[in-house]
């Protein structure tokens, strides 16, 4: 007596008589007409990478079992994360795709060098890779705030770089010389960097007291990436604009004093 009849006229009278007996659980899973009816399955909380996956072999597997009797949808916060996520990181790395290209391109043109522009890309990307490898091998999750840390610490570290390269660029015009460009450059520019870089990274690190943990990493590590880009600003660019112009040439123009 414990099985479900195989007859709908069966099944209905079984409903009826739930319904007559007072009570109202049936409300939790079907409509009030009964054309639809809602099944809670509980799963673990995993990454929702391996929830796509499930959602992805559920799917086929329902419509196989109800065939044409039935069709099935599969709702709640899992179904809703694992097409959000996995979709998020797509389009996040089809952005930075984007984004690198754009950069490059904006960076020859500002420039207007081919040999400087490409390098000046490595101080730009170099930061973001090692904190993301960083993140990699401390396990952290990849969610929403944690993908966000290259969108946004890109277009801060290209902005410091961009300054770097411009007036490195303006002064070996005049000199001729890498040595002296680059110190002039680390005179002037290279004051204005290390302060604003000081000020953003302080105003990121301030979110690690947050009561939110995903702010926490996401303050932290948004944080180091400047400090990364910073110490390549002042070392790696330096050095690879030694290497590149390690000889002395004539300069374009000889004023009487270099540009300010």
């Amino acid at each position: 007596y414990y099985k479900i009849p195989s007859d709908r006229q069966a099944i209905a009278q079984e409903f009826l008589l739930f319904e007559s007996s007072g009570s109202t659980d049936l409300e939790q899973f079907v409509d009030s007409d009964f054309s639809k009816a809602r099944m809670i399955v509980k799963i673990p909380w995993v990454d929702s990478v391996i929830l796509e996956n499930f959602v992805d072999w559920a799917n086929p597997l329902l419509d196989g079992i109800f065939a044409d009797k039935a069709s099935v949808t599969l709702t709640g916060i899992a179904a809703i994360m694992a097409r959000t996520i996995p979709a998020t990181l797509t389009s996040m790395t089809e952005s930075y795709v984007i984004a690198f290209a754009t950069i490059t391109a904006m960076m020859l043109f500002l420039l207007w060098n081919i040999r400087i522009g490409l390098v000046a890309m490595v101080p730009n990307l170099l930061p973001i890779a090692i904190v993301m490898g960083i993140i990699g091998m401390l396990d952290i999750p990849l969610n929403l705030n944690t993908i966000m840390i290259g969108s946004i610490a890109i277009g801060l570290v290209v902005d410091d770089t961009m300054h770097f390269m411009y007036n490195y660029c303006k002064y070996l015009d005049h000199t001729g010389e890498s040595d002296r460009s680059i110190r002039e450059t680390m005179l002037g520019t290279g004051r204005a960097i290390l302060i604003t870089s000081m000020v953003l990274s302080s105003g990121f690190f301030i979110l690690i007291v947050a009561s939110l943990k995903n702010f926490n990493v996401f303050g932290l590590f948004t944080g180091i990436v400047i400090l990364i880009a910073l110490a390549a600003d002042f070392l790696l660019a330096p050095a690879l604009m030694t290497l590149m112009h390690h000889k002395k040439f004539p300069p374009k123009e000889k004023p009487s004093a270099l540009p300010g």
